[in-house]
């Protein structure tokens, strides 16, 4: 397709995927925190380590995420609030 026959991009709604993916790592979130918390309190060495790190993974993707969300937000909404980007709260 040559430049000039290139069609206009259609809207899409981003809030289609961005609310259940929000979900979805808040929920993954919570059982990994949970898990670790158990390994650590039956001291199983190995399991706290394979859960720090998927822990430590998990929270990096979040947080990359959330700052693709913060950098493609629009115009429109309020760049000084992170919850108007990709409609997550990240947990401390």
């Amino acid at each position: 397709m040559t430049m000039r026959n290139l069609q206009p991009l259609k809207s899409f709604n981003a809030e289609v995927v961005q609310k259940p993916l929000s979900g979805l790592l808040t929920n993954l979130n919570r059982e990994v925190e949970k898990s670790l918390k158990q390994a650590i309190e039956v001291r199983d060495l190995d399991a706290e380590r394979g859960w720090s790190l998927l822990f430590m993974i998990l929270r990096l993707a979040t947080s990359s995420y959330e700052s693709v969300c913060f950098l493609l937000v629009s115009a429109q909404d309020d760049p000084q609030d992170p919850k108007s980007s990709c409609g997550h709260n990240s947990a401390p």
